[in-house]
């Protein structure tokens, strides 16, 4: 046999390393191309899932995020990270469904880089809007209730108005359950790091502010102390603590009025409360206080 010297060895070697490298290349595209069609398919069957029960009034099919548990492919965490990052449908709720059985694929929202958390925190869908009615029930409530001088007729039907408005409000509750599971999820995986967790805590309680949602003081609660929780000992940066700010101070500009109860009271009078929603210049100032360390007066 010809004794082949070094060079040509080396020759060889290059020429199947080149070999190898031009299947691998030609394989990556196949490979993405596949698991783009897989995260279309789940997004469509899920989104088909929650459709469904929102048009036949039924409780969601799934009370877990388990979607990934019946896959028989399965999806990486960086085409879960694009999904989640974006839009998926135009109904916040089936947005919801959808990326909170995303999540069963266990991507790693720990690691994500901070761009891709603000942008998956962005992408966070709303919830439905609660406490309100129609502008006629409205118009309604607004003339006749709380006063002892209406008939018994307009008290009736102010008691009408008010059962179906708790009626509403029970739907309401159960529609929003995927956007809860959601998003406590993400602020649970999201770290400290940079504030992202309390940047996520802090969008999730202007969407609820925004909605009407009946948890959305609870939740300022948790936006105060998480923020002197960041704080504490006054060693935040100022390239962490300038962007929560400024989140924050976007709290102020939500206001609005939530319907709390309908109370039929002795005779004809029928009390209907409700509660203020606002953040207010006391709650920005704690908390601004607490993210730059100073202690709670």
């Amino acid at each position: 046999m010809p004794r082949v010297g070094a060079w040509g060895i080396m020759h060889r070697m290059t020429r199947r390393a080149v070999q190898l490298g031009l299947l691998l290349c030609l394989a990556m595209p196949h490979a993405a191309a596949a698991d783009a069609q897989l995260a279309r398919q789940a997004v469509a069957k899920l989104a088909d899932e929650a459709r469904t029960a929102l048009k036949d009034d039924q409780p969601f099919p799934r009370s877990e995020s388990d979607y990934a548990k019946g896959d028989t492919e399965t999806l990486t965490g960086d085409e879960v990270l694009k999904l989640l990052m974006k839009k998926l449908d135009r109904n916040p709720t089936v947005d919801a469904y959808i990326k909170w059985q995303l999540l069963s694929y266990e991507p790693d929202l720990a690691a994500v880089k901070p761009a891709d958390a603000m942008r998956l925190i962005a992408a966070m869908p709303a919830f439905e809007p609660a406490g309100r009615l129609d502008k006629p029930d409205h118009a309604f409530v607004k003339r006749y209730a709380n006063r002892d001088d209406i008939s018994a007729a307009h008290a009736r039907k102010l008691i009408e108005i008010g059962q179906r408005f708790h009626h509403a409000e029970d739907a309401i509750i159960r529609r929003n359950e995927p956007n809860d599971a959601y998003h406590a999820a993400v602020i649970d995986a999201l770290p400290d790091t940079l504030g992202l967790k309390l940047h996520a805590i802090i969008h999730d309680t202007e969407q609820r502010m925004r909605a009407g949602n009946r948890s959305w003081a609870s939740r300022v609660d948790n936006v105060l102390e998480h923020c002197e929780k960041l704080g504490e000992g006054g060693k935040l940066p100022p390239a962490v603590r300038t962007p929560l700010k400024a989140r924050l101070k976007r709290l102020t500009q939500v206001k609005g009025e939530r319907i709390v109860n309908f109370n039929p009271k002795a005779g004809n009078r029928v009390d209907v409360t409700t509660q203020n929603i606002v953040f207010g210049k006391q709650r920005l100032r704690r908390a601004y206080d607490g993210l730059d360390g100073k202690p709670r007066k």
